[in-house]
């Protein structure tokens, strides 16, 4: 099995993925947008990344510290503390118009994020916050407080519902409890299960299932569970692409159906006969 990786300037590299028991398999359904701090220098650019399959393409953000992330559309990303900013881009890692995004002032520290369309959201490390903000990552609202301060990493939205999963661990026992926890958008819990690591978390809409970052503060790993909690299968990058993986989320805008578009097509030629005809 091998993953490709293309970086500006230079020829794509092969790289062979170490396999992980029977669990290993391919990749993400959905393109899974990655924020990957340090990917182009330790005080160089941060990289946005997008992987599917077995493919990852790397692209430089062009900022040192932007981690959070939103794509509903297009990508938005968040620069991770006060003095750090974000960026936007189109969803093939294209510069857009927009930004630079600082959740502005104030001691705060968002490692992922998600979007709903309407709104973006990110969990603050200091705070243990679920915050809601416009799709600029402005005008923030604290929504509801899971588990308390320092202990939440990941965050990503169901559409159907606009339930929260979050990435949970608690530090304060001798062997620490890493959880993904599910809570209404209202901030009632609904569910958990455990995790290897208190990474970044999103949901593929394609099929439902969520891919959790691992080990977020040492190599790339990413988990795929089922929303029970069962394991599903592992990729492993093997130190081949550098940098950390922090934020994590697919596009949660909807796109049209098949049968949609083929409605809105035939309305279309209909009204073009009416007008030859008249």
């Amino acid at each position: 099995m091998q993953l490709n990786i293309v970086r500006p300037g230079l020829l794509s590299a092969v790289v062979i993925l170490g396999l992980a028991g029977s669990a290993m398999s391919a990749g993400p359904t959905s393109v899974l947008y990655a924020t990957n701090y340090h990917e182009f220098g330790l005080l160089d650019s941060a990289g946005l990344d997008r992987i599917q399959g077995t493919s990852v393409d790397s692209t430089p953000t062009g900022n040192f510290g932007d981690e959070a992330i939103a794509v509903s559309g297009d990508v938005r990303t968040l620069g991770y503390y006060s003095g750090y900013s974000g960026s936007r881009f189109d969803l093939n890692a294209n510069l857009l118009p927009g930004g630079p995004y600082n959740a502005g002032p104030g001691d705060y520290l968002y490692t992922d994020g998600t979007s709903d369309c309407t709104h973006n959201y990110s969990v603050d490390w200091v705070t243990g916050n679920v915050d809601q903000f416009d799709r600029n990552w402005q005008n923030k609202t604290s929504l509801f407080n899971p588990d308390g301060a320092h202990f939440a990493y990941g965050i990503t939205i169901d559409m159907k519902d606009g339930s929260f999963w979050i990435t949970h661990v608690d530090e304060s026992l001798n062997n620490p409890i890493k959880k993904a926890e599910h809570y209404s958008h209202a901030g009632a819990f609904l569910s958990s299960f455990n995790i290897g690591d208190a990474g970044a978390i999103a949901l593929d809409p394609a099929d439902g299932t969520l891919w959790v970052d691992d080990t977020a503060f040492s190599q790339h790993h990413l988990e795929q569970f089922d929303q029970s909690g069962t394991l599903l299968r592992q990729l492993d990058f093997n130190n081949s692409l550098k940098g950390i993986f922090y934020g994590l989320e697919f596009n949660t805008a909807p796109v049209p159906e098949p049968t949609s578009m083929t409605v809105l097509g035939l309305a279309g030629l209909a009204i073009l006969r009416r007008r030859r005809r008249s």
